[in-house]
């Protein structure tokens, strides 16, 4: 049943989690009772129900972990060009210091 879905599950709320967990139920009992031996299109309209019924109650989330996931590399991204901002601010920092002391050294002669 639902449970067996791990972390995704947890992210569902309670209405998500009873309508997955009752269409499981109902796909699993159609499997074992009038499934069996039922013609091959049966099957694929339950597989088709089944699809359905994860797409309204997942879809939410997976937009939610794609979110997520974007906001992660962004944030990374953004560490990233920080580091090569300070680098380039302490290589500028660094050639003004040498360029002050150079006109030091040519005022004191």
């Amino acid at each position: 049943n639902a449970e067996y879905m791990g972390e995704a599950f947890k992210r569902l709320n309670a209405d998500e989690k009873l309508s997955l967990s009752e269409g499981l139920t109902l796909v699993e009992n159609w499997l074992y009772g009038e499934g069996d031996g039922a013609p091959i299109d049966d099957y694929k309209t339950k597989l088709e129900e089944l699809q359905m019924l994860l797409v309204r109650n997942t879809s939410r989330h997976f937009m939610d972990i794609k979110k997520e996931k974007f906001m992660n590399e962004m944030l990374e991204y953004r560490e990233f060009a920080k580091s090569k901002i300070t680098a380039i601010q302490e290589f500028i920092d660094g050639q003004e210091n040498i360029t002050k002391k150079k006109k030091k050294k040519k005022k004191k002669k």
